[in-house]
């Protein structure tokens, strides 16, 4: 649920992104069908629209799509991804039931993952699109593009900058302790990232699902160090933007 500076949550509709800013656009014919793992079933959707992320290294790519259910027909937002990126190999794996099933375990545990994984094959899934509704992500890579000079500033800086950065370390706290629990460590390197809506709500999501390790081998000192990875991002990303 999202949160307020009050501290009280507010409910939201499950959006069906991630990152923030595109520059390339391309129109496209493309039909991808779409799997679920835990059915046997599949949809197809129309790609009308790809807007690249170059400013990642993680081949992302939102997708705006047609929704194609029987004669029915909707447009809907979706994330596309490339797995074998994020486990750092190359071999014959099925990197989307590898993906997919790491997310599984962690939306199971009640970590706030995307609502939703798809796959369209061994290399590639497709997500829910957290960012549909004009959202925006700060976070790991927000922190990248401000040391680069590379990042554009954005109508919800303003919305970010009035966030209560204890408040919401104390939200990142109770997820890694949920994690903590199930001895689940997050991805060191990027563990948790934040979304502001257009309302000024506030939620944050683990992402980066790579990286997370389930051996419960050092996973309270580890989950400390994201606590304080993802603290020390937050001020960053303020310092910058003040």
């Amino acid at each position: 649920m999202a949160r307020r500076e009050s501290n009280r949550p507010q409910k939201r509709e499950a959006s069906i992104s991630f990152k923030i800013g595109f520059i390339s656009m391309s129109e496209t014919g493309e039909v991808i069908e779409l799997h679920r793992f835990d059915k046997n079933k599949s949809h197809k959707v129309a790609v009308i629209r790809k807007e690249e992320f170059p400013e990642t290294s993680e081949h992302t790519a939102r997708l705006n799509v047609d929704f194609i259910y029987g004669a029915k027909k909707r447009q809907i937002k979706l994330v596309s991804k490339f797995p074998r990126v994020f486990f750092r190999r190359l071999d014959h794996s099925d990197y989307a039931k590898e993906y997919y099933d790491i997310w599984s375990r962690l939306k199971r545990t009640g970590l706030p993952v995307v609502p939703t994984v798809r796959r369209v094959s061994k290399e590639e899934v497709v997500m829910s699109d957290l960012t549909a509704d004009g959202s925006v992500f700060y976070d790991k890579n927000t922190n990248v593009r401000m040391d680069y000079h590379t990042y554009s500033a954005h109508p919800f800086d303003e919305k970010f900058l009035r966030l209560k950065t204890r408040s919401v370390v104390r939200y990142a706290k109770a997820i890694l302790d949920k994690a903590n629990r199930a001895n689940i460590t997050l991805a060191l390197d990027d563990p948790l990232s934040l979304l502001v809506h257009p309302d000024g709500t506030w939620n944050i999501f683990v992402l980066d699902i790579g990286g997370t390790k389930f051996d419960g081998k050092s996973t309270d000192f580890e989950n400390k160090v994201n606590l304080r990875t993802f603290e020390n991002q937050l001020k960053h990303m303020k310092s910058c933007l003040r």
